[in-house]
């Protein structure tokens, strides 16, 4: 089977942040290769993307904050069709005491009218990011660069896609404008929380 050249992909990543706690970060993209990819290459760059996204704080996580896997679905007009699952391979490289699971750090990705974004919320980070509810600037530094990337075009010579933000109602894909910002203050997921949500 393939995905069709200008498909547009849901591509979820589920994440773990110790032995109790899920958590999952959703992600849009619309091909852009010159014709049909096969699944196996659409997984392989699915993976790619998101681990270049989490890669950008890997030390700002402990090694038990680790990438599960990611999920492809290919949108078919009506619904989200499944493409497949791969394997993560990401884990953080930093040493320490974590935060809470629900604690995050949001990132928002502009669109080109302003005023309207959609948002990201990382997490399972290391408790030294943190003082008195406000995030250090080196993991400000990091999740502007993870937003970066979140954003920008992705090409890994194989297969080509844009990250996109995708209205399912009307089915109307917009591209962001490659403008994050990145909120110093810290953010709090309930449903990362042990006991809620995934888990």
């Amino acid at each position: 089977m393939s995905v069709a050249q200008n498909a547009v992909l849901r591509v979820v990543a589920t994440l773990s942040y110790g032995a109790a706690t899920k958590a999952q970060n959703v992600y849009h993209v619309q091909m852009d290769t010159a014709a049909d990819a096969s699944e196996a290459d659409v997984l392989d760059a699915a993976l790619e993307y998101v681990e270049a996204i989490l890669g950008e704080y890997d030390a700002d996580c402990g090694s038990t904050t680790t990438l599960d896997e990611v999920e492809v679905y290919e949108w078919d007009g009506f619904a989200w069709s499944p493409v497949g699952t791969i394997t993560g391979t990401w884990a953080g490289s930093g040493s320490g005491f974590p935060l809470l699971a629900g604690a995050a750090l949001l990132v928002n990705a502009f669109k080109p009218r302003s005023g309207y974004s959609d948002k990201k919320y990382f997490g399972g980070f290391l408790a030294p990011n943190l003082v008195e509810n406000t995030w250090q600037s080196a993991i400000l530094a990091s999740g502007a660069a993870a937003g970066a990337l979140w954003v920008a075009p992705f090409d890994n010579s194989t297969v080509q896609f844009n990250p996109c933000s995708f209205d399912k109602k009307i089915g109307t894909v917009t591209l962001y404008s490659g403008s994050v910002s990145v909120d110093p203050r810290v953010s709090y997921q309930r449903r990362r929380k042990p006991g809620v949500g995934l888990t």
